[in-house]
C-alpha cells in the first residue's frame, strides 16, 4: 500500500498517511496484527475514526478532511509524543491491495518487488481496444488457409506484446528468475484474457 510518513529528525515515524480506500474490517485486520496494538475502537460520527492503544499509548486513524483521500494514523497527541510507529507504518505498507485504487500491488514483504501493477492495468486496456476493433474486422474475404494463419497470428500477437511489456517491467528487478517468469507469463495469459472478455461483454460477440 502507498504510504506517505512523516518522519523525526533521527528517522523514526511519527505519523503517517494511508489512501481511505480500505475497508473498515481491512483496516482493524492490519491494526491488530501489529504486536503491542490493543483496544482497538471504531468511532462513528467522529474525526477520530478509530482509535487504539500503542504499547500504552492513545492513538488515532484521523480523517483528515483538508484532504479528503486520506487518514493520518499516529499518536492522538502528535505534537507531544515521542512514539515511535516504524511497526504500524510497516505494517500497512506491506499490506497488498487487489484493486486498481491502489497501484502498487508489490508482494508482502518483499521490498524487491517492482510495481506491476500500472503494466498490468495498460495491457487489459490496450487488450479491450485490441479486441474491440477486431470485432469488426472481417476475414471471410481471405482464402480459409490464410484465414486460419492470420486468425492465429491476430490472436496471439496480443499475448507477445503483453509479455513482452511485462519483461521490461520485472527484468533486472531483484527478484528470483522464476518469480519474474510467473509474472510475464500471467501477464502474457491473463491481461489478453480480460480484455477480450471486457470486449465480448461490451459488444456482445467473439473477437
Amino acid at each position: 500500500m502507498k504510504t506517505n510518513p512523516n518522519l523525526r529528525a533521527d528517522g523514526t515515524v511519527r505519523a503517517f498517511e494511508i489512501p481511505n480506500s480500505l475497508w473498515t474490517f481491512q483496516l482493524l485486520k492490519i491494526l491488530r496484527s501489529v504486536e503491542g496494538v490493543s483496544d482497538v475502537k471504531q468511532n462513528w460520527f467522529n474525526v477520530h475514526r478509530f482509535s487504539f492503544k500503542f504499547h500504552g499509548e492513545p492513538c488515532v486513524v484521523v480523517n483528515e478532511e483538508w484532504v479528503g483521500d486520506r487518514y493520518l494514523v499516529g499518536p492522538e497527541n502528535l505534537v507531544a509524543s515521542k512514539l515511535d510507529v516504524t511497526r504500524l507504518h510497516e505494517a500497512f505498507q506491506s499490506y497488498r491491495l487487489w484493486w486498481l485504487a491502489d497501484w502498487d500491488w508489490k508482494a508482502k514483504d518483499d521490498p524487491a518487488a517492482p510495481n506491476t501493477g500500472p503494466a498490468f492495468f495498460v495491457a487489459v486496456v490496450a487488450c479491450f481496444a485490441y479486441f474491440s476493433a477486431l470485432s469488426d474486422f472481417s476475414l471471410g474475404a481471405f482464402p480459409k488457409e490464410v484465414s486460419s494463419i492470420l486468425t492465429f497470428v491476430l490472436l496471439v500477437l496480443p499475448v507477445l506484446l503483453c509479455g513482452l511489456s511485462h519483461f521490461a517491467v520485472v527484468s533486472g528487478s531483484e527478484l528470483s528468475k522464476l518469480r519474474q517468469w510467473v509474472q510475464i507469463t500471467g501477464a502474457a495469459l491473463f491481461a489478453p484474457l480480460f480484455g477480450a472478455l471486457l470486449a465480448l461483454l461490451a459488444y456482445g460477440k467473439s473477437p
